[in-house]
């Protein structure tokens, strides 16, 4: 293997760069825990009636938007770290095999992970480094969890080899394959002290915006629609991980009859994105002068 075939991380052809038929042409829905409505001007006395986001991820309707939020702060905050001249890297890590419950997984993952992570920026503290990373974790086949993590984090030490992977054709047989790839003995010291798996993947992340959208796919896919147990972090940043500008906005929520009534004062016609939001404002603004209407939805 020569230095310019060095393993790395370049998934142009494997990233998601189309939704799937399922989020373009689902009905829309509204928030199973009854997020508030929310109305915002649009021009002069054109305003906008929408129903909030109750940000949780089990929510048909919100669960998605916030999967759409998420993916942006990874692919934008993976862009703002390498512009700042930082170099980004990939690591994929599970728990154990043979012997681990799902429920002792799920248990200690947050314990384990949390070890790993400490582990890892004491290390790049300790060589004079910038530290941050984003954490995106699914469930595998077996139901175990597994996360992906985009990070600062440079061992100093990797170096090409070859790892073992077997895979399992339709007809049910197994077939061990040998992959080109980067070895690290302090990167395997800390994931197997943490607690973890001694399996792990590491990569050098030549395409930011590739491998972003390629970590960011994992929210919208099955895992969207994963059980976790209560309190579990589907996505985790370091403190230091770009938030992106937050937009100024005029909009204020609905949620008292005085809500409703300045809302009329200031409106004379409210535009609605759904059947349903156009059925309560038109109620709630039945005795004003206000023109209610459904605004057509636009397709991305």
């Amino acid at each position: 293997m020569t230095l310019n075939s060095r393993p790395h991380l370049d998934l142009r052809s494997t990233s998601q760069t189309k939704r799937t038929r399922d989020f373009d042409f689902a009905p829309p829905v509204p928030c199973i825990y009854n997020s508030p409505y929310l109305a915002y001007c649009r021009e002069g006395k054109d305003y906008a009636v929408t129903q909030g986001n109750c940000h949780h991820w089990d929510c048909p309707r919100c669960g998605i938007s916030r999967a759409k939020s998420e993916y942006w702060r990874i692919v934008n905050g993976c862009t703002e770290i390498v512009q700042q001249g930082h170099a980004l890297n990939f690591i994929t890590i599970t728990t154990r095999g043979a012997g681990l419950s799902v429920a002792e997984a799920e248990q200690n993952y947050l314990l384990w992970t949390n070890r790993l992570l400490t582990n890892l920026r004491v290390q790049t503290a300790r060589y004079g480094g910038y530290w941050c990373y984003v954490q995106v974790t699914e469930r595998q086949q077996r139901k175990h969890p597994h996360s992906h993590i985009l990070t600062t984090y440079d061992p100093h030490d990797a170096v090409e080899g070859v790892k073992e992977n077997w895979t399992t054709d339709r007809a049910g047989h197994r077939a061990l394959e040998y992959q080109d790839t980067l070895r690290s003995e302090r990167l395997q010291i800390a994931v197997c002290s943490a607690g973890l798996g001694e399996q792990y993947d590491y990569s050098v992340v030549r395409s930011e915006k590739a491998v972003a959208r390629y970590v960011g796919k994992y929210l919208f896919k099955s895992s969207l629609l994963t059980v976790w147990p209560k309190g579990w972090k589907r996505v985790r940043y370091s403190q230091n991980w770009p938030k992106g500008a937050l937009e100024a906005t005029d909009g204020f929520v609905l949620l008292s009859w005085r809500d409703w009534e300045n809302l009329a004062r200031k409106a004379v016609r409210v535009s609605c994105d759904t059947d349903g939001t156009f059925d309560y404002a038109s109620w709630k603004l039945r005795e004003s002068d206000t023109i209610v209407t459904k605004r057509k939805a636009v397709r991305l």
